[in-house]
């Protein structure tokens, strides 16, 4: 790894041949006291070194990212399992280089060689492949590549949801923002199938675009694997470490009581939802459990989903009632039969059983009396 490295350093100071090397480092060095700052962790290394870190790291980001946009051909580009290496290893939360680094070093690129975008147009492209309406992500401030990522993961559209899903508290009348319940919780997969809910695999790269519309419960289909759980539990933890919004809690909490059990997880497999070879039924119950108890002992309970959890919740409790109601009204003539036929039976054998034994009983009774009654004359 520090091979490629070295050589995607070589390869971006070569895009400006008026930027030396040590022009960078008298650029970073100006910054350096704001970059430590960014970092939780001191560094035990003379500003000299950590200057080096710095550039070493930021180069080799940023070149990759322009190769990668600009489809420039390089011998890492050969090895598939490297470049997913690379990509969960720089969203590792302890592996974050501030984008500050890469804003010094990136700099203004009119100078350089080929068609050099902005880093967000870079970012967007790297994590989403997506070069179209690349405006949408000017103007959008974040900290590292992780919180670049979890801004893509969260917003991809970065349309009305985002206004919606980013201001909760304010925004309570929202389908995302209704509190119903002091500990709401939603019936599991399997109990939302039996009362009629119809799950659909929603095509989307948004992973909150989860609707519910009639009996349709919509979800985009999640491809568990290991690099998704990578990702996705340091965007847990980017969430209880920087305080962002509790979007990945309110995912936590509704995926939670929606896979309570592995027949739930069987369901959403079944729909072609969840998508894995890596984690039995068993650990994808757990899986979430987990994670969704890091986030109870981090905060107050979420906001985001409240308002899916109300509707599942309610259309559970109105197709129990209507089932018992339609359950009723069916067999309602027929139950009616069975008392009509039950009650003439009932009186059938009191007439043909009962009456006709207790007349016989009698008669029985007076033959003894009389009986009786003959024996103690002759005596």
């Amino acid at each position: 790894m520090e091979r490629h490295k070295s050589r995607f350093l070589q390869d971006f100071l070569s895009r400006d041949a008026s930027r030396s090397l040590e022009h960078y480092r008298n650029e970073v060095k100006m910054m350096e006291q704001m970059i430590r700052n960014d970092y939780e962790t001191k560094f035990d290394l003379t500003s000299d070194q950590f200057v080096d870190m710095m550039i070493l790291d930021g180069c080799f980001i940023l070149e990759l990212l322009i190769k990668i946009y600009n489809h420039t051909p390089d011998e890492i580009f050969k090895n598939e399992s490297l470049l997913r290496y690379i990509k969960t290893d720089l969203l590792m939360i302890e592996n974050q280089v501030p984008l500050l680094v890469l804003e010094i070093l990136h700099g203004d690129p009119r100078n350089y060689r080929g068609p050099i975008p902005t880093i967000n147009q870079l970012l967007a492209y790297y994590f989403w492949d997506i070069k179209n309406d690349l405006w949408r992500y000017e103007g959008c401030s974040h900290h590292s590549l992780l919180h670049s990522y979890y801004q893509f993961f969260i917003f991809p559209s970065l349309g009305d949801k985002r206004s919606i899903l980013a201001e909760p508290k304010e925004r309570k009348s929202t389908k995302f923002g209704v509190v119903v319940h002091s500990s709401p919780s939603i019936p599991s997969a399997q109990e939302l199938e039996k009362v009629g809910v119809v799950f659909k695999a929603k095509k989307t790269v948004d992973f909150l675009d989860i609707t519910f519309h009639g009996k349709v419960l919509e979800m985009p289909v999640l491809f568990v694997d290991e690099q998704f759980l990578v990702l996705f539990i340091n965007l847990v933890m980017f969430e209880i470490v920087s305080g962002h919004d509790d979007i990945m809690n309110g995912y936590c909490y509704f995926m939670k009581y929606l896979l309570q059990y592995p027949g739930d997880v069987a369901v959403l497999r079944k729909h072609g939802i969840i998508k894995s070879h890596l984690m039995t039924d068993e650990s994808l119950t757990d899986l979430f459990s987990r994670l969704n108890f890091q986030f109870a002992i981090c905060g107050e309970q979420p906001l985001y989903f409240m308002g899916l959890m109300e509707d599942l919740r309610q259309f559970r409790d109105r197709a129990k009632t209507t089932i018992w109601h339609d359950i009723l009204g069916y067999y309602a003539e027929s139950i009616l039969d069975i008392i009509k036929f039950l009650w003439f039976s009932f009186w059938a054998v009191l007439w043909f059983f009962v009456v006709p034994l207790f007349g016989l009983g009698v008669v029985i009774f007076c033959i003894v009396v009389f009986i009786k009654t003959l024996q103690e004359k002759g005596m």
